[in-house]
């Protein structure tokens, strides 16, 4: 369920908001004028502070709000005097909150909401803001195309980059704060931020670059464009690394969580993705928003994501990215290009999710990130249902440096004849609450296969019990808990493997079991 939290700031919804923020995502948008959020109007920028716990606003109503995470409340309304903020960030050291409006930077003390001063600049509009990560340098990106850096002890201008573009419309410091890159119309510039050397030119063929950013320990840079392509460029290479078009119109925006892991982007058509930083692989989609998203930010440990929307409907969403959110999955994985009628929806929901794990493995780590967030000791945790593990985080830890590590493998065909042996076993065993690959006849998974056909090279089983999503069933059989040789784990990534079948039914002691057979080929008989 999509909710929303927008407008919160009276004292009168501080509660609602309390109880909404505890959940992994927010409420359905309230009917009441009060509670949609129009007193903000259009959110134009936002950004969490270093340690999460606050969250800035910058509305069109000539505003910064600043709200507490823990409750909701407003804790400050910063006035901008001389018209609304376009931009605002919060300095990585130290209190400071800066805004970029129309010729003129905004700092505040975040704590106390007391303005500390105001610093003009020839710029038309300020942008879009970057603090360096020691918190020394301030870099402004203005609506004429040029990057103004400030020292923040006196906030005297420093240096100014051209993009050679009428607006840049973004700017990002590395990780390590040795480069800095900048938007210029078609093409990214990075530049040496001591210096202001210009390092390369990342060119985007897509239209003009609406986003950046540093990816993969600043390894690597994602320029967003207004054709709605992300493409990932690597430290050298001419060519990105990858590419990826989930968006059918113009990036209006992107951030990235501080661990370099979750890439979230916003664009036309009312839709938010998140991807895996280093692949750009999708993880989840948002449902379309009832206004067009207009900026974005994550906080720094990826727990929350704010989404600003235009007014009058509503100003803001906020999403807790619990492990439940990304391990949805919401709907990325496509099921239309495998043909096989013979399978259910979510049978065939399980042969794709194994092929995503098997062609795209550093990009499925995101997900056993995002579960392994749910252990409270070696109990795993996700809404109201509470799991008993035998090894707890750590064979969520082995699993993901697997994964960090594994190479890509072809995906797998459906079978049919495998599917039917799988079906065998279900019908024998889940009525019985058996469990295990033997079945009530003392038949193996190789006498199973072998009654629908012959098959080749070598053939395995791998079975789920109490599964019913084929994210959690292939997950849980990717960190194979309690299993020494993961076992599970080497049947679905064995490159011999060309073949699957699939059979989902119930369980008597454990409502659901899934069976899954391989094989190095199958003529069905």
């Amino acid at each position: 369920m999509k909710r929303t939290i927008d407008g919160f700031r009276r004292a009168g919804l501080a509660v609602v908001a309390f109880a909404l923020l505890r959940t992994p995502v927010m409420s359905e948008e309230a009917a009441s004028e009060r509670a949609t959020g129009r007193a903000y109007g259009t959110v134009q920028a936002a950004a969490f502070s270093p340690d999460g716990s606050r969250l800035a606003l910058a509305g069109s109503n000539r505003r910064v709000h600043l709200l507490a995470m823990e409750d909701g409340s407003e804790k400050h309304a910063l006035l901008i005097p001389g018209g609304s903020a376009v931009s605002v960030a919060f300095a990585p050291v130290g209190r400071h909150l800066v805004a970029g409006g129309y010729n003129r930077l905004y700092i505040w003390d975040s704590e106390t909401g007391k303005p500390i001063r105001a610093v003009d600049t020839d710029a038309r509009r300020i942008v879009a803001l970057a603090f360096s990560p020691d918190g020394k340098r301030l870099a402004a990106a203005g609506s004429d195309g040029t990057i103004r850096l400030f020292d923040t002890d006196t906030w005297a201008e420093t240096e100014r980059l051209s993009t050679g573009a009428g607006e840049s419309a973004t700017v990002v410091f590395s990780p390590d704060g040795k480069r800095l890159a900048g938007a210029g119309g078609r093409q990214a510039l990075v530049w040496h931020a001591e210096g202001g050397a210009i390092e390369r030119r990342v060119p985007h063929s897509g239209g003009q670059v609406s986003g950046l950013a540093f990816t993969d320990q600043g390894q690597g840079l994602v320029v967003a464009g207004s054709d709605g392509r992300l493409a990932l460029w690597a430290a050298d290479p001419e060519t990105p690394s990858a590419t990826a078009r989930h968006h059918r119109g113009r990036i209006n925006a992107l951030a990235l969580s501080g661990d370099n892991r979750i890439l979230a982007s916003a664009g036309q058509g009312r839709i938010v993705f998140l991807h895996c930083g280093r692949t750009l692989e999708p993880l989840h989609r948002f449902d379309p928003f009832v206004t067009e998203p207009t900026c974005l930010a994550v906080s720094r440990n990826g727990e929350w994501l704010v989404v600003g929307l235009r007014a009058p409907r509503q100003s803001f969403a906020l999403w807790r990215l619990s492990p439940e959110t990304l391990f949805a999955g919401g709907g990325i994985v496509p099921v239309e290009g495998i043909d096989a009628d013979y399978l259910t929806r979510l049978e065939k929901e399980i042969v794709a999710e194994q092929n995503l794990a098997r062609t795209k493995p550093a990009a499925y780590a995101e997900f056993a990130r995002a579960y392994r967030r749910g252990f409270q000791g070696n109990i795993h945790v996700s809404g109201s249902t509470r799991r008993r593990t035998q090894e707890g985080v750590a064979a969520v830890d082995e699993a993901i440096a697997f994964l960090d590590k594994a190479r890509p493998v072809r995906p797998l065909a459906p079978s049919k004849g495998l599917s039917l042996a799988a079906a065998d076993h279900v019908r024998d065993t889940g009525p019985r609450g058996m469990v295990g690959h033997d079945g009530s006849d003392k038949s193996r998974p190789a006498d199973r296969i072998s009654r629908h056909g012959q098959w080749q090279q070598r053939c395995a089983e791998n079975i789920a019990y109490g599964f019913s999503t084929a994210r959690e069933i292939v997950l849980q059989l990717i960190i194979d808990d309690g299993v020494p040789d993961r076992g599970h784990r080497i049947n679905i990534y064995n490159p011999d493997f060309r073949v699957t079948g699939v059979n989902v039914g119930p369980h008597k002691q454990y409502r659901t079991m899934a069976v899954i057979t391989y094989a190095g080929g199958m003529k069905e008989r």
